[in-house]
């Protein structure tokens, strides 16, 4: 029997490949239906089928081989095996795939490359080889750690330098409420928000199907209920007393003050909710919307399930439906900032504005904002189907076309053809690589 000959085919993409190798007997007569054991020798890099048989007429096998996240050369080896168990000579063999640095502004998908089951498979692992569920929020730790939540159940992290991903908190949606015990036998139904407290690490949840805003002790790997799942079930639901005497109705975003205090937008009362950070923790009505006075100042007119709220000190950026002042008349998606004396500054959105990249952010018009993030100065902003730069004064677009779905990857992120989900949360890695997590396709990509 000849030794196994090997050459790589066609690259598919900056990091997977189709190896292919045929195998002969020293005739020259292709030895069809040899086993073959394909594995990865560095962290990483995975295998699209682990095994395989040689075709019975040709010889010939071929696998994928994907590279991990991060840039250099992975090594994969095959086995081949004769009916018998034993190795041919030239086994196992040994080939090679270099992920090379994508280029500035190339969108990738990175976690569920094959959109295969969503749920807790793969994990811990690699996230070229992991499947996740619906990303529903996300955040950067100054360590450059990704966390992100896992509509299933589950809040999970991501290390930046090679996309290795583990679940620290929740058993899923199904599990019970946990409260007092160890982070990863709590129950988290539809996890829509998280905040880290690095300081005392803690981290935050707005729990949407028990209605709860629940606080992981990261030190002591206990989690409990902050607030909600009271027993107030009429106005003002709790507004004045402890936290878990409240009850909240839909939530969606949270976000953490400077003082410690957490706030979160509950849909169903129509208003923005403070929850002290001192024991018993009692909620207060923060911010109500106004619905549609638009003729004076700035206002908050709605913040519903799109709303989302990020704290810059003492202050609170809001992303959702704002009206009045230089905004306009009419309500339309904005962003502003809530100040400490309770006036707004406006950031960006304008009833009637252009839509033109290189346009100032408050004479710019959106669609529905569904996502923002901050990095030092600059702004993210996602709308449905595309993402915006805000920085230096000026919008710009750094993917997608308005047009929602899945597809471009390896291609510029504003090429005609990429697609992005309806719904996305924003995370940004070290290097200013903008992170985005897809509740509608089960994905995590980033814009390089």
């Amino acid at each position: 029997m000849s030794m196994p000959s090997a050459s790589s085919s066609r690259e598919l993409d900056r990091v997977s490949i189709v190896f292919a190798a045929h195998l002969q007997t020293p005739g020259g007569t292709p030895y069809g239906n040899m086993q073959i054991t394909w594995s990865s020798l560095d962290p990483g890099g995975a295998i699209e089928l682990p095994s395989s048989l040689t075709n019975p007429v040709s010889g010939d096998a071929s696998v994928t081989a994907r590279a991990g996240f991060a840039p250099g050369t992975y090594r994969f080896t095959a086995r081949f095996r004769t009916i018998h168990g034993d190795d041919v000579p030239g086994s196992p063999a040994t080939y090679l795939l270099t992920a090379t640095q994508p280029a500035a502004g190339t969108i990738f998908t990175m976690a569920n490359v094959d959109q295969g089951n969503a749920g807790n498979f793969g994990i811990p692992g690699y996230a070229i080889d992991a499947n996740i569920g619906a990303v529903s929020a996300m955040l950067t730790a100054s360590d450059g750690t990704l966390w992100f939540a896992d509509s299933g159940g589950y809040i999970r992290t991501l290390r930046p330098s090679d996309g290795y991903i583990t679940t620290v908190i929740g058993a899923g949606g199904a599990a019970p409420l946990g409260d007092g015990g160890p982070l990863l036998a709590a129950g988290l139904s539809s996890p829509s928000g998280i905040v880290l407290d690095e300081t005392n690490h803690i981290l935050y949840i707005a729990e949407q199907g028990r209605q709860r805003i629940r606080k992981a002790d990261l030190a002591n790997d206990r989690i409990y209920t902050l607030a909600g799942g009271g027993s107030k079930t009429t106005a003002p639901y709790g507004d004045g007393g402890p936290g878990t005497d409240a009850t909240f109705g839909q939530l969606y975003t949270i976000a953490l003050g400077a003082d410690g205090a957490v706030y979160t937008n509950d849909v169903s009362r129509y208003e923005i909710r403070r929850i002290d950070p001192v024991p018993p923790n009692n909620v207060t009505s923060f911010l109500a919307t106004t619905g549609n006075p638009c003729t004076g100042g700035i206002v908050l007119s709605a913040c519903d399930s799109a709303c989302q709220l990020v704290a810059q000190g003492n202050v609170l950026v809001i992303a959702g439906s704002v009206c009045g002042g230089a905004i306009g008349t009419t309500p339309t998606p904005g962003v502003v900032q809530r100040e400490t004396n309770g006036t707004f500054t406006h950031l960006a959105g304008k009833v009637g504005g252009a839509t033109t990249d290189g346009t100032a952010p408050t004479a710019f018009t959106f669609t529905a904002l569904k996502a923002i993030a901050f990095d030092g100065a600059t702004m993210y902003l996602g709308e449905v189907g595309r993402i915006r730069k805000v920085a230096g004064g000026a919008v710009t677009t750094i993917g997608g076309t308005g047009v929602a779905g899945f597809a471009g990857d390896y291609l510029a992120a504003t090429d005609p053809a990429v697609r992005l989900g309806a719904a996305p949360a924003f995370g940004v890695l070290p290097g200013g690589h903008l992170v985005i997590g897809d509740f509608q396709y089960h994905v995590l990509r980033v814009i390089w």
